[in-house]
């Protein structure tokens, strides 16, 4: 993987509040590795506590050259959206904090 999943992008107020452009926030299914759309990772955890508003435990590891406010921004559009089914919403920002932070300890 590699590209434009690499690093967030900046979404205003309007696209948490409603999804924004999922189709250029979200990878489709087919570009989200196995061990995220079969599996469940650290990073499933994070994304499902960040959906449910769950209070968060552990500390998050920035990834360097990473702007963690975007990153944080463009997730929760993700999770904000409508638009994707519950499994592929998750996988997918499962997938895209696991690029935008280097590790979560929970």
């Amino acid at each position: 993987m590699g590209g434009k999943w690499e690093t967030p992008q900046i979404v205003t107020d309007v696209d948490i509040a409603f999804g924004g452009n999922i189709d250029n926030l979200l990878p489709p299914l087919s570009e989200i590795p196995t061990e995220f759309t079969e599996g469940w990772t650290k990073w499933h955890q994070l994304a499902e506590d960040l959906l449910f508003d769950r209070p968060l435990t552990g500390t998050i590891s920035d990834r360097e050259g990473i702007d963690v406010y975007v990153a944080a921004r463009h997730i929760r559009a993700i999770l904000k959206s409508y638009k994707p089914d519950h499994d592929h919403k998750i996988a997918g920002a499962a997938f895209l904090l696991s690029k935008f932070y280097e590790d979560i300890c929970i």
